[in-house]
């Protein structure tokens, strides 16, 4: 019998989430790049030009934004998001076997917790970008509707709970790997 992470359909949604997270690297690099500039320009028109250019500060902070909110997914599947990782210091003197299984478990409650959570946040933030584009308020300096920015914030949780779904699939049906490798690790270095 084959297992299940042989299965082509678990190959593909691993090809897929791998294939999404460099798609939001290189979107977070194109708009981390954009945002240094605009931070660059508003220093030399400000300081060398002596021109005040009010969109520059407007701009970094919406990319800055934009860019903490659709790399969140990203994040959250390469597992760099910062964690306080108590269970690894829980786990560091049981016997292999026992660790194992509660680090599993740990993870796969970690992202039935962490996908909940983000439904219900992204319902909720839904709702208020819906409410405000009835109100039709725009930005100060870049005049643009102000629902683009809570759009993207929309976007970048369902991103967070696309790639924690793809994550709880993957710690239940591949039972050889834990997501985070530092529980099997042990030691000083897994608990910062």
């Amino acid at each position: 019998m084959t297992k299940a992470k042989d299965a082509k359909w678990f190959k593909g949604l691993v090809k897929l989430e791998k294939t999404l997270t460099g798609t939001i690297s290189w979107i977070c690099a194109i708009w981390f790049a954009t945002m240094i500039a605009c931070m660059i320009w508003q220093v030399v028109s400000r300081f060398i030009l002596n021109l005040s250019v009010p969109w520059t500060d407007e701009a970094s902070r919406y990319l800055w934004i934009t860019l903490c909110f659709i790399g969140a997914g990203a994040a959250l599947s390469e597992n760099d998001h910062v964690e306080i990782n108590i269970i690894a210091s829980l786990l560091k003197n049981m016997e292999h076997e026992k660790k194992y299984a509660l680090a599993r478990l740990s993870d796969i409650v970690r992202y039935v917790i962490l996908t909940a959570l983000a439904i219900f946040l992204t319902y909720l933030w839904i709702e208020f970008t819906l409410k405000a584009m009835k109100l039709g308020q725009t930005s100060a300096a870049l005049m643009i509707p102000m629902t683009t920015p809570y759009i993207i914030i929309d976007i970048g949780m369902i991103s967070v709970i696309i790639h924690s779904l793809f994550r709880l699939i993957i710690s239940v049906v591949d039972h050889e790997s834990i997501i985070d490798p530092q529980v099997l690790k042990g030691g000083e270095e897994s608990c910062i």
